[in-house]
Protein backbone atom coordinates (compact mmCIF):
# COMPACT_ATOMS: atom_id res chain seq x y z
CA UNK A 1 0.00 0.00 0.00
CA UNK A 2 1.10 4.15 -0.32
CA UNK A 3 1.17 6.02 2.29
CA UNK A 4 -1.63 8.35 2.69
CA UNK A 5 -0.66 11.86 4.02
CA UNK A 6 -3.33 13.80 6.31
CA UNK A 7 -2.83 17.34 7.45
CA UNK A 8 -5.13 18.91 10.29
CA UNK A 9 -5.35 21.66 11.85
CA UNK A 10 -5.77 21.14 15.89
CA UNK A 11 -6.07 24.68 17.39
CA UNK A 12 -4.87 28.15 17.05
CA UNK A 13 -4.49 31.14 19.21
CA UNK A 14 -5.22 35.05 17.93
CA UNK A 15 -5.23 38.47 19.37
CA UNK A 16 -8.68 39.31 19.91
CA UNK A 17 -8.80 42.69 18.94
CA UNK A 18 -7.51 42.33 15.29
CA UNK A 19 -8.28 38.73 14.93
CA UNK A 20 -4.40 38.22 13.76
CA UNK A 21 -3.56 34.15 14.25
CA UNK A 22 -0.24 34.30 15.80
CA UNK A 23 -0.25 30.13 17.37
CA UNK A 24 -1.02 27.37 15.06
CA UNK A 25 -1.11 23.60 16.38
CA UNK A 26 -0.78 21.30 13.92
CA UNK A 27 -0.52 18.05 13.08
CA UNK A 28 0.19 15.49 10.00
CA UNK A 29 -0.74 11.83 10.53
CA UNK A 30 0.47 9.14 8.02
CA UNK A 31 -1.52 5.99 7.23
CA UNK A 32 -0.75 2.83 5.60
CA UNK A 33 -3.24 0.32 5.56
CA UNK A 34 -3.59 -0.43 9.23
CA UNK A 35 -0.53 1.35 10.89
CA UNK A 36 -0.95 4.98 11.40
CA UNK A 37 1.93 7.33 12.58
CA UNK A 38 1.76 11.72 13.74
CA UNK A 39 3.51 14.13 13.95
CA UNK A 40 2.43 17.47 15.49
CA UNK A 41 3.73 20.71 16.47
CA UNK A 42 3.28 24.54 16.71
CA UNK A 43 4.31 27.41 14.86
CA UNK A 44 4.34 30.96 15.62
CA UNK A 45 3.22 33.77 12.89
CA UNK A 46 3.51 37.56 13.14
CA UNK A 47 -0.23 38.86 11.70
CA UNK A 48 -0.22 42.25 10.20
CA UNK A 49 -3.27 43.59 10.35
CA UNK A 50 -2.41 46.20 8.08
CA UNK A 51 -1.26 44.19 5.07
CA UNK A 52 -3.60 44.08 2.29
CA UNK A 53 -3.83 39.53 2.51
CA UNK A 54 -4.23 40.12 6.31
CA UNK A 55 -6.69 37.40 6.98
CA UNK A 56 -8.86 37.50 10.30
CA UNK A 57 -9.68 34.40 12.46
CA UNK A 58 -13.29 34.70 11.73
CA UNK A 59 -12.69 34.66 7.38
CA UNK A 60 -9.42 31.67 7.45
CA UNK A 61 -10.30 28.26 6.08
CA UNK A 62 -8.25 25.00 7.22
CA UNK A 63 -6.52 25.23 3.92
CA UNK A 64 -5.76 28.92 4.57
CA UNK A 65 -4.09 27.67 8.03
CA UNK A 66 -2.56 24.28 6.67
CA UNK A 67 -0.46 26.84 3.80
CA UNK A 68 0.78 29.13 6.49
CA UNK A 69 2.49 26.01 8.85
CA UNK A 70 3.43 24.71 5.67
CA UNK A 71 5.37 28.27 5.42
CA UNK A 72 7.13 27.22 8.49
CA UNK A 73 7.45 23.44 8.46
CA UNK A 74 8.35 21.66 5.47
CA UNK A 75 5.90 19.54 3.88
CA UNK A 76 8.42 17.43 2.53
CA UNK A 77 10.85 16.51 5.35
CA UNK A 78 8.03 16.24 7.70
CA UNK A 79 6.26 13.45 5.64
CA UNK A 80 9.86 12.00 4.51
CA UNK A 81 10.20 11.62 8.25
CA UNK A 82 7.03 10.26 8.64
CA UNK A 83 7.82 7.62 5.66
CA UNK A 84 10.97 6.57 7.55
CA UNK A 85 9.11 5.52 10.15
CA UNK A 86 6.57 3.84 8.60
CA UNK A 87 9.02 1.86 6.83
CA UNK A 88 10.57 0.91 10.18
CA UNK A 89 7.19 -0.15 11.93
CA UNK A 90 5.89 -2.50 8.33
CA UNK A 91 9.77 -4.21 8.97
CA UNK A 92 8.89 -7.87 9.98
CA UNK A 93 10.73 -8.41 13.61
CA UNK A 94 10.99 -11.36 15.25
CA UNK A 95 12.58 -12.04 19.19
CA UNK A 96 14.25 -14.96 20.50
CA UNK A 97 18.04 -16.77 20.98
CA UNK A 98 20.13 -18.68 18.17
CA UNK A 99 20.52 -21.27 20.38
CA UNK A 100 16.94 -21.56 21.26
CA UNK A 101 14.70 -21.25 18.90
Amino acid sequence: MSIVYTWEILDCERDVATGGIDKVSWECTATDGQDILQSRGTVTLTPDASDPDFTTFSDVTQEQLVSWVWGEVSQTATESSLSVAMGKVKTPKASGLPWNP
